[in-house]
């Protein structure tokens, strides 16, 4: 995977202001230490080197102004993350972050959850599952469709799942991680204060009781960092994360537009019921990498995914072309 590597964002650094035509908010919630050895040294790396650390502010201008000029001309509750490779020296940069709906991006923390609690020894991820009527759910995926007594390991459930963003499969692994406490708990201990996970794929009955999966970009952009820097949960099974992103098949957000990318990993999520188009990307380039999350809500589908999709071909250039 990748070769270069990011310290992980203080989420109590306070940001440079954002120029008139944005909005910066802060986080409600406070943030606990991460509680991962690898990630605690990355933390007091940066607490080390911050007074000293010196930022490209041109760099952080160009993403600003390509965040203003996309995301910043849609309606709608619209929140970005971006940070890049260590060399190009770009503070991260983080717009109104908040919990926003998840929709099928919460895919990506029930992945983090079987990686943990495989590496724990608490379950096997060749064990095996055999399709049951009772568990097909509809939506997107293909799993719905297989013959009941159908058998996959739970490492080949978890790729339907972020591959095809399949709904049959997410529910099938949050059932065999122990369930949405479970998953929930294991979220926190890993240090993403904005993400639960209230409700299965598909039920409608939670979601009329007021309950939904949430994230925030932060969230998402900091695992994503951590992953591809191997300091998430190990170096093998971020290295395993990294190669099931690579093969979703869903590139219409942020990638959409990128010309000059070696590789991409991503999950996304939609949900036209709230208007929510979200991407959570790892782009890496010839010579740099970098991430990007967007979350947006309350919008209208088409405007957003051309905006999302504009933002990444403008920050690939920015970043992935950049001296």
């Amino acid at each position: 995977m990748a070769g270069t590597g990011w310290v992980v964002y203080n989420r109590y650094f306070h940001q440079s202001a954002a120029p008139k035509t944005t909005q910066v908010a802060k986080t409600t919630r406070k943030s606990p230490a991460r509680k991962t050895k690898a990630a605690a040294s990355s933390s007091s790396s940066e607490k080390a080197s911050s007074s000293s650390k010196s930022y490209n502010t041109q760099l952080y201008d160009e993403v600003q102004a390509a965040v203003n000029q996309t995301m910043g001309q849609i309606p709608g509750d619209n929140s970005v993350f971006v940070s890049a490779s260590d060399e190009l020296h770009l503070k991260h940069f983080v717009q109104n972050n908040r919990p926003q709906r998840a929709a099928s991006i919460i895919k990506i923390f029930i992945m983090v959850t079987a990686f943990a609690k495989a590496k724990n020894g608490d379950l096997n991820l060749a064990d095996t599952y055999t399709v049951t009527g009772a568990d097909k759910v509809s939506g997107t995926g293909d799993m719905q469709n297989m013959p009941d007594g159908t058998t996959l390991s739970y490492r080949q459930v978890m790729d339907h799942m972020m591959e095809k963003s399949d709904n049959m499969a997410a529910n099938v692994m949050i059932d065999y991680l122990g369930g949405l406490d479970v998953v929930n708990q294991e979220i926190k201990k890993l240090g993403f204060p904005d993400t639960v996970l209230e409700r299965k794929m598909m039920d409608t009955d939670a979601l009329a009781a007021g309950k939904d999966n949430m994230t925030s970009v932060q969230d998402l952009g900091d695992a994503l960092t951590l992953i591809n820097n191997g300091k998430l949960i190990s170096k093998e099974a971020d290295n395993q994360m990294m190669a099931i992103m690579k093969n979703n098949q869903n590139h219409e957000k942020l990638p959409a537009k990128i010309t000059n990318a070696t590789a991409i990993y991503n999950k996304t999520g939609e949900f036209g019921q709230y208007g929510v188009e979200n991407d959570a990307a790892i782009i890496q380039g010839d010579r740099h990498i970098f991430v990007a999350v967007v979350m947006s809500q309350n919008g209208h589908s088409g405007e957003q995914i051309e905006a999302e999709s504009n933002l990444g071909e403008k920050l690939s250039h920015i970043l992935l072309d950049a001296n």
